[in-house]
């Protein structure tokens, strides 16, 4: 029985290991679906909305403020997060303050503003 156990753990383990590498993947979404955006996980930039538009993750989001010009950033609020079933992209004409908040995934041009080199900066090329 000790045995089963053992291996019931490693099992568990490892699924665990795999959901939390998977999801990392999906939560921040890097190359060139996010280019020219620093990418903010858990992060909510409140204020400066100009439109909202229902989407089906960051990357989308991304997209969507990418083709206006407008658009200088953006917060996405995930599904099930207060705002319904589906995720909310919320394009900004501004650069809000950022605000801690494990709701969303926020973005911002990254030709917007002078940055540091580092990681969770996307250029284009």
């Amino acid at each position: 029985m000790r045995a089963t156990r053992l291996g019931y753990r490693r099992r568990a383990a490892f699924f665990a290991a795999a959901a939390f590498i998977i999801g990392v993947g999906f939560a921040a979404p890097a190359g060139a679906q996010t280019a020219g955006f620093v990418m903010e996980p858990g992060t909510n930039r409140y204020g400066g909305d100009y439109a909202s538009r229902v989407a089906a993750s960051p990357a989308e989001c991304a997209a969507l403020c990418r083709a206006q010009e407008r658009c200088q950033a953006f917060s996405y609020v995930q599904p099930n997060n207060g705002q319904g079933p589906q995720g909310i992209c919320w394009l900004k004409s501004s650069i809000p303050q950022a605000r801690p908040h494990p709701c969303c995934v926020s973005g911002v041009k990254s030709d917007e503003f002078d940055l540091p080199d580092g990681p969770g900066v996307s250029e284009e090329p």
